[in-house]
């Protein structure tokens, strides 16, 4: 019997034991298998079938071979080596890491054990991402007063909450804290014209004083500040 019946006599053995996924994925939620979850399954089926294997690592490439200890035929698989930092490991800490996920990879490949897709499941889950979750109502209060800025202050305005542009999708949380800054700038500027409750109508007081000084009546004692 060749190594390659070898082997997948023993995927199929692995595929139909009552073993388990005790890994969990929190930020994609979903479960996995740790290395120790099938290895030592897989140790007795390799055993039971006349099959040795072993893993190596150079900086390059990380090796799982396959021997049939009948012919000595092998199959090797690789994976290319990647660095890690995980927060508050040393670097032989960080090392030990990257080889136990290289070998939990290295046996999947080789037993095709199925897992879950992880890309895909990241995708969707950005895809939720991306549905509406703010009021219409607070995106509409939003767009009128970022449309009382120039183009200018819009791109400013963009650039310091790090978003494109304001919509549907913008999380609430930056959408919030720019209206309140908006507001408030829109609420300066009034303030800072020379009529701030109405800018078009000046007080009768203001008027008055107007008046005394284009008939050139007004005497220090007349200046109200």
């Amino acid at each position: 019997m060749s190594v390659y019946k070898k082997l997948q006599e023993v995927a199929v053995e692995l595929q139909n034991s009552p073993i388990k996924k005790s890994g969990k994925n929190k930020f994609a939620g979903f479960s996995y298998f740790e290395l120790g979850d099938f290895l030592p399954t897989v140790n007795e089926l390799m055993k039971q079938h006349g099959l040795n294997q072993y893993c190596s690592f150079t900086k390059e490439l990380a090796s799982l071979t396959i021997t049939d200890v009948d012919d000595e035929t092998q199959v090797v698989v690789t994976s290319p080596m990647v660095e890690i930092s995980m927060k508050g490991a040393n670097e032989i800490q960080n090392l030990g890491a990257v080889e136990t996920y290289q070998r939990r990879y290295l046996y999947l490949a080789a037993l095709g054990i199925v897992e879950n897709d992880v890309a895909d499941r990241t995708s969707h889950d950005k895809t939720k991402e991306k549905e509406p979750t703010i009021d219409p109502k607070q995106y509409k209060k939003a767009m009128q007063l970022f449309s009382e800025f120039g183009n200018q202050e819009q791109d400013l305005i963009l650039k310091k909450y790090g978003v494109d542009r304001i919509t549907l999708t913008t999380p609430q949380a930056t959408l919030t804290k720019m209206i309140n800054a908006m507001q408030k700038s829109i609420d300066k500027r009034k303030n800072d014209l020379p009529y701030p409750e109405a800018a078009t109508t000046p007080k009768k007081e203001d008027m008055d004083l107007l008046k005394m000084v284009d008939k050139s009546k007004i005497n220090d004692s007349d200046i109200p500040f």
